[in-house]
């Protein structure tokens, strides 16, 4: 996935691959904070989800995710095939039906 998508201002719809589970927000900071905020346990920050997500990854998966910022952590979602990150449609898309293909993973 190129920087430009994860860093652009622009809507964005971030899908966890595993949950097909997806919602449509403007950066890593935000998808980070919605993910923190529908896990099980309560945190009080994103760092601290952040590093307890990427140590159950570790443990129970093998999977090795960088938690030293929002964008660090999404990037390695991507990577592992945990997390697609794709534009948002436009209208015209979503009229269209051409919205309905499945978001690329990087």
């Amino acid at each position: 996935m190129s920087s430009n998508l994860l860093t652009s201002k622009c809507k964005k719809v971030f899908t966890l691959v595993n949950r097909k589970r997806s919602v449509t927000l403007s950066s890593p900071r935000e998808f980070v904070t919605w993910m923190r905020k529908h896990d099980i346990q309560q945190w009080e920050t994103n760092a601290e989800f952040m590093e307890a997500y990427a140590h159950r990854k570790a443990v129970f998966e093998k999977i090795i995710l960088r938690n030293t910022s929002e964008e660090a952590f999404t990037e390695d979602l991507q990577a592992n095939g945990l997390l697609c990150i794709a534009p948002k449609p436009t209208l015209w898309q979503m009229i269209s039906g051409q919205h309905k293909h499945e978001p690329r993973i990087a």
